[in-house]
C-alpha cells in the first residue's frame, strides 16, 4: 500500500488504497447458485415408433364405459 502508516490518509488516497486492495484480492472467491451441467440438456422430443407406443395395450378396452 502506501507509506502513510501513522498519517491520516487523504479521501482520495484512502479510495485508491480500498480499489488497489479490491483489484488485488483473490480472484478464486466462492461461486454461489447451481452449478453448470456437464452436458448440454437435449431439449429435442424424442420420436417413438407407433409400434412401439401402442405395445402391451391390449388389455385396453377399445371404447370406455361412458361410450
Amino acid at each position: 500500500m502506501t507509506e502513510n502508516t501513522g498519517k491520516c490518509l487523504s479521501l482520495k488516497e484512502f479510495r485508491l488504497a480500498v480499489a488497489n486492495g479490491l483489484i488485488g484480492a483473490d480472484p478464486e472467491t466462492p461461486q454461489q447458485g447451481r452449478k453448470s451441467t456437464e452436458k448440454p440438456v437435449n431439449k429435442l422430443k424424442i420420436q417413438v415408433p407407433l409400434e412401439r407406443r401402442l405395445d402391451k395395450s391390449a388389455h385396453m378396452p377399445v371404447h370406455g364405459t361412458n361410450c
